[in-house]
């Protein structure tokens, strides 16, 4: 893990740089702080997340995953990508230059299928959760939170969005979001063979298609014969953070 400067703070007086955004959980089928506060669940004072919210903004520093994605055609072979990291971008503020809210840009897989979305300006991410007029915690917006091709993390969900959504409430480390997984319909037809699976909560998720093409004078009956297959696998595992020297 990278080691950062120490350095103090003022900010608003609550941890942050600013004061937070306010957003109303009962609006939402499904809600989780990221100190474990959820749905369903009494509230628990020790549960709000404040110290891991505080973490994610000042000492986030990159997400880690078990990922692979295995292409093969005729034309050009087997073409395999294996992901474990996000890159690490020298742009990106170290935890002191966070102290007025910068974003942070491009924690990323490098242009591929697994690219994973930036954090938007501090103010516009860490939010205060409320279920109504009682504050349950501390969490992250899911408009702008990281987002990846086939997992989404947020604080709040809703279960109507799409079809084919499911929606985990996981803990990478400590850190609680909520995961959701859009999963495709299996299909099983003479052009394509597709296969998905997920399990939302530990971070899963897999994906396989099998596309096939004509192999016969069009006039004739059909002879289909298998033309590329894709494959991914991608099991996230958690988040990097910025650690401090001990003196």
């Amino acid at each position: 893990m990278p080691e950062a400067d120490k350095f103090t703070a003022l900010g608003a007086g609550n941890g942050f740089p600013e004061c937070l955004q306010r957003i109303d959980v009962s609006t939402y089928d499904h809600w989780m702080t990221l100190g474990g506060n959820r749905d369903g669940q009494p509230f628990d004072e020790s549960k709000t997340g404040l110290t891991e919210c505080m973490n994610f903004y000042w000492n986030i520093h990159a997400m880690l995953c078990d990922s692979s994605e295995e292409f093969w055609s005729e034309d050009s072979g087997t073409i395999i990508n294996i992901y474990t990291k996000t890159n690490e971008n020298p742009d990106n503020p170290e935890p002191k230059e966070r102290v007025c809210g910068q974003e942070l840009t491009d924690l990323s897989m490098n242009g591929d299928a697994m690219d994973f979305s930036r954090l938007d300006p501090f103010s516009d991410w860490i939010m205060a959760m409320y279920n109504g007029d009682d504050f349950v915690g501390y969490g992250v917006n899911p408009e702008t939170f990281f987002s990846h091709e086939d997992l989404f993390f947020s604080s709040v969900a809703l279960t109507s969005v799409g079809r084919g959504w499911q929606i985990g409430y996981s803990n990478y480390n400590g850190i609680h979001v909520l995961t959701s997984v859009v999963v495709p319909d299996n299909v099983d037809t003479d052009p394509a063979k597709i296969e998905a699976s997920a399990n939302p909560t530990l971070g899963q998720y897999s994906f396989s298609r099998e596309n096939y093409r004509n192999d016969e004078d069009p006039a004739d009956p059909p002879i289909w014969v298998l033309d590329s297959t894709f494959t991914r696998e991608l099991q996230f595992i958690g988040f990097e953070f910025y650690t401090y020297p001990a003196s």
